[in-house]
C-alpha cells in the first residue's frame, strides 16, 4: 500500500520492476500505465489530477483514451 503522500514504498517498487523483468524475459508484450502519462507529460505541464481520479486512484476519461490510444496502436502493429 502506498504511504500518505502516495508514493510508493521500496518494496511496492521492487515488485513492480520485478513483475516487469519477468514480463520483458518471457516476451509478453504489456502496457504500463505510468510509462503512457510519463511520455504524455513529457513537459509536466499537468498534474496527476489529470490522469487519475482525486481520492480512488482510478485512470481518468482521458488517461483511459490515452491507454486505449496505445492499445490500439499495439493491435495494429502485430496485425500488419
Amino acid at each position: 500500500m502506498a504511504n500518505k503522500d502516495r508514493r510508493l514504498s521500496k518494496e511496492q517498487l521492487a515488485v513492480i520492476e520485478h513483475r516487469k523483468r519477468i514480463l520483458e524475459e518471457a516476451n509478453i508484450p504489456y502496457i504500463w500505465s505510468k510509462d503512457i502519462y510519463k511520455h504524455d507529460n513529457i513537459d509536466r505541464k499537468n498534474t496527476l489530477l489529470k490522469y487519475f481520479i482525486a481520492g480512488d486512484g482510478h485512470p481518468t476519461t482521458y488517461n483511459n483514451k490515452l491507454i486505449a490510444e496505445e492499445i490500439k496502436k499495439r493491435v495494429i502493429q502485430i496485425t500488419k
